[in-house]
């Protein structure tokens, strides 16, 4: 078989562990919020101020609704939102194949291609309209040009440029510190590529900032305070520092956090990259490999002492490590092609039937989308828009009557109602329900069985409404109450 027709195997297989992720709908809470920012952000013609149920939201920077607008508009709600994250994975797959051929052999470079492919962490946040794909990709891309412009033409310091910028506007400025980490180390340990980092650098810098103030400039003219207190110290520097109190990991138990999410992520391939990761780290002959060590190193030290934590944060580290297990695999040989199409096979089988069993049996999203598909299809009174609110949608702390394992609030409601609806309203406060319903309005209140109370509905009552619980808008999670207007003689 040609090198070319093996390759264009490679990357067909490559692609099956991704299919299939348009047959569930979004999971909340992140993908609800971020593709209920698109919905209401295209609503508006909006491109700098992210906005969620009518409000600026500061969740995340502005790249992945950058991408996900025009790919919602084009590819509709059951492929759009994801579509950015799938085309950032194989992306990945495509440039770390490409790098290892050019560092090593034709052979490593493909059994690369299958590895990441089958990195169970990695494919399944590839299947999810998360940050996290696109984060990955500009952040490899980094790393790599950065060791080209070392190793070889000192231009591809411009690209490296380019793509930090992009990972600073994807999930703010995160990456940054790794990578000057990652620069001085090298320079300390490698002194062969000193007098390879003399040009492009005032340049390079430049073009890193301007990709920067591209949306960090305009965002902060149009919000001010706001934009530095809710992105800049909640969502970056307190996350760090152990600020966000729901992703805390007590000590000790922190220490050991990623890396057993690091060895569950990268299976089937993990138990051999431990030893050696390590002996790569000490390599006297290949400056590739010690580089590659070197940047996964950081990125877990980085993460295991940072406050927050979530699985998904040491995803960065997954393309350094298979990469190197890929080089060392081709170096030793017989490359196990036949476990890598099998691990390839195993991860698509197992993805989406986990991702299956949780949407439509272990969780109440597929009672949220048939909803909200009845929603969709309401009459629209004339000069009047029905109005939804849900009440009391997140957890509590008495028993779900449903039964639901993953009992919270659903902001992907406000993705799924088609314009021109009105922003979905959340609230836990009845009084701000009841201000809602006036007259000639169609008012529609979606919330969890048992929540609104007899005496609730008194108070409706004396307020001259009656919420009338309507059966075709209700199931087994949700209850939705239609509000009426009493007639008076």
């Amino acid at each position: 078989m040609s090198e070319r027709r093996k390759w264009l195997l490679t990357y067909a297989l490559s692609v099956v562990p991704l299919l299939g992720f348009w047959t569930y709908g979004l999971f909340d809470l992140d993908e609800g919020f971020y593709a209920a920012v698109v919905a209401e952000m295209n609503r508006r013609s909006e491109w700098i101020t992210p906005y969620y149920a009518g409000h600026p939201w500061f969740e995340k920077p502005i790249f992945l609704y950058w991408l996900a607008k025009p790919s919602v508009l084009l590819f509709g709600q059951a492929i759009g939102p994801r579509l950015p994250s799938v085309i950032s994975t194989l992306a990945l797959f495509g440039l770390c194949g490409w790098y290892v051929t050019r560092r090593a052999s034709p052979g490593a470079g493909r059994f690369c291609v299958l590895a990441l492919s089958s990195s169970l962490l990695l494919v399944a946040l590839g299947r999810l309209m998360m940050t996290d794909p696109v984060l990955v990709f500009f952040t490899t891309a980094a790393f790599l040009t950065f060791y080209e412009s070392m190793v070889g033409d000192q231009r591809w310091r411009l690209v490296t440029a380019l793509c930090l910028g992009i990972t600073v506007l994807t999930k703010g400025p995160v990456i940054l510190p790794l990578f000057l980490v990652v620069l001085i180390w090298t320079l300390w340990k490698e002194p062969a590529f000193r007098g390879h980092l003399t040009k492009w650098w005032v340049f390079g810098t430049a073009l890193m900032l301007g990709v920067v103030a591209s949306w960090y400039l305009p965002a902060y003219l149009a919000n001010g305070h706001a934009f530095v207190q809710q992105f800049l110290i909640e969502q970056n520097l307190q996350r760090f520092t152990g600020g966000d109190e729901a992703h805390r990991v007590p000590f000790p138990w922190g220490l050991i956090y990623y890396p057993a999410f690091l060895f569950v992520g990268m299976l089937p391939w993990s138990i051999p990259v431990a030893p050696l990761w390590v002996r790569s780290l000490r390599d006297q002959e290949y400056p590739f490999k010690r580089y590659l060590a070197r940047w996964a190193v950081v990125i877990l030290v980085f993460f295991t002492i940072s406050g927050a934590k979530l699985p998904h944060y040491i995803v960065p580290a997954i393309p350094p490590l298979v990469m190197l297990f890929s080089v060392a695999a081709a170096e030793k040989g017989p490359i196990p092609w036949r476990r890598a199409v099998i691990s390839v096979a195993s991860v698509f089988v197992l993805l989406n039937a986990g991702f299956l069993a949780y949407f439509y049996k272990f969780s109440d999203h597929a009672d949220l989308d048939n909803l909200a598909s009845k929603l969709n299809s309401l009459p629209t009174a004339v000069g009047a828009k029905p109005e939804v609110i849900t009440y009391q949608f997140s957890r509590q702390d008495c028993k779900p009557k449903h039964g639901s394992i993953n009992e919270t609030s659903h902001p992907s409601l406000l993705f799924y109602l088609d314009v021109p609806r009105s922003p979905l309203m959340e609230t836990d406060n009845w009084i701000q329900v009841l201000a809602h319903a006036h007259d000639g309005w169609a008012l529609y209140v979606v919330t969890r069985p048992g929540r609104i109370t007899p005496v609730e509905i008194g108070e409706a009552r004396k307020l001259g409404l009656m919420p009338a619980l309507d059966p075709e808008l209700s199931n087994q999670s949700f209850e939705t109450y239609r509000f009426q207007t009493f007639m008076s003689d």
